[in-house]
């Protein structure tokens, strides 16, 4: 945990990252925001839990002792060590129940915004999201691309559950991608962080926000799946914006190299994800 304390009192704002152990751009981001923090000209507290969950960011797996239970179609079930389903904690629970606790009760629950910053497969275009609640928050944090979305789609036991039952706004970042260190999302990272404590006033300055930026899930969305084998050869990142009619991956034969199939938005479109979106140790 680390506290970094105003001249003068304010508002507080919390960092959490390193829930779990493949999601390292988020400890990342925490250490370039820190370098940035003059704690004489600030107002209030940043408290940053940089690596919340240690033993499986050192064993590089999403929860202890293994991830495998993750991608398994049945049983058994992975969410008893899964820390972010375990918010607020118990004292006397299981390891990751511990851990919530510990990191629920020192002052995270009285904070005035909650930074929950995570990773997912580069598969899918990086996200920041919130509750309408939390609207002010999500936009303030200046992220490329960010989502609403209604507390009926947070699953019990996240810490964006807790801090919507303590009525305390929360942003969640997914960066891209999971394993390795992405400046360019650490940079994101850590100008969002910074963002936040501008917004409450904890440090001065105006918000840095991107040239452009896309409202995810508000309008219609599009799937294709692939009708036959093959290789999926996509024409652009997720995250990109895609005009209507423009191919956004097509679906290659591996035998003779020949188009099978071509994916095209009917109108501008931005690509979430192309291929699998869950984690990147995916089983088949």
């Amino acid at each position: 945990m680390i506290v970094v304390t105003g001249s003068r009192p304010g508002k507080t704002v919390v960092v959490v990252a390193g829930q779990h152990g493949r999601e390292v751009n988020g400890p990342a981001a925490v250490y370039r925001a820190l370098r940035e923090l003059r704690p004489r000209e600030m107002a209030g507290t940043i408290l940053l839990f940089p690596v919340a969950n240690p033993l499986c960011v050192r064993m590089q797996v999403q929860d202890f002792p293994t991830e495998r239970n993750r991608y398994l179609k049945s049983g058994p079930e992975h969410l008893p060590m899964n820390l972010n389903r375990q918010w607020p904690g118990k004292r006397a629970g299981s390891l990751p129940q511990r851990i919530a606790h510990a990191i629920w009760n020192a002052r995270l629950n009285d904070a005035d915004c909650v930074l929950d910053l995570h990773c997912w497969t580069s598969t899918h275009s990086a996200v920041a999201w919130g509750t309408a609640q939390s609207r002010p928050f999500v936009t303030a944090f200046g992220f490329p691309w960010f989502e609403i979305h209604d507390e009926s789609a947070v699953q019990p036991g996240m810490l964006e559950a807790a801090c919507i039952a303590h009525e305390i706004p929360c942003v969640v970042c997914e960066l891209t991608p999971q394993d390795t260190v992405d400046p360019q999302m650490v940079d994101h990272g850590c100008r969002g962080i910074l963002n936040l404590a501008k917004h409450l006033g904890i440090i001065e300055g105006d918000l840095e926000m991107p040239p452009v930026r896309y409202e995810l899930g508000c309008e219609k969305s599009v799937s294709v799946v692939a009708r036959k084998p093959g290789l999926v050869v996509a024409a652009h990142r997720p995250g990109d914006a895609i005009d209507k009619g423009e191919s956004a991956a097509e679906l290659i034969d591996l035998e003779t190299l020949r188009c099978l199939q071509k994916a095209a938005p009917p109108e501008r479109m931005i690509l979430c994800s192309v291929g699998c979106t869950w984690g990147t140790g995916q089983l088949g």
